[in-house]
């Protein structure tokens, strides 16, 4: 779903996203860990890149073992990647996605450019009630 989050943040489509599962060998993460957990390719990521989109998944079963809700809150990295973009709140974005039932919902790191065009379009359609049209 990463196409909805380009989106929402209009992004270039040449957009890269880091996903360390993919990133680092897992089978073999002894080589990538150090005692200083910011000399590792998972801390030079997070410095180059825009910000964090923190995916969460639902409660499921896999291989007979059920996992999640929010299985990243129970990761040691993934709380540590999340830290490090919490002490770079000035300069990274943080937003947060979930997908229920084949539909992506997110959570962003400040007002993002779909809603502030979203704003913008009703202010435009109705200036005289724009407090309204947004808190509902």
């Amino acid at each position: 779903r990463s196409h909805t989050h380009i989106k929402l943040r209009h992004l270039s489509s040449h957009s890269k996203y880091w996903v360390c599962a993919y990133a680092n060998r897992q089978h073999d993460l002894g080589v990538e860990l150090t005692k200083d957990p910011r000399q590792t390719s998972f801390y030079r990521a997070i410095e180059e890149a825009r910000g964090i989109l923190l995916i969460l998944d639902g409660e499921q079963t896999i291989c007979e073992q059920p996992s999640g809700p929010a299985t990243p809150f129970t990761r040691a990295w993934c709380c540590f990647e999340e830290s490090i973009v919490s002490e770079m709140n000035d300069v990274k974005i943080f937003d947060v996605a979930v997908v229920a039932e084949l539909k992506a919902y997110f959570i962003t790191d400040g007002v993002s450019e779909e809603d502030a065009r979203r704003a913008d379009d009703i202010a435009r359609s109705n200036p005289d009630n724009l407090e309204t049209s947004i808190t509902g």
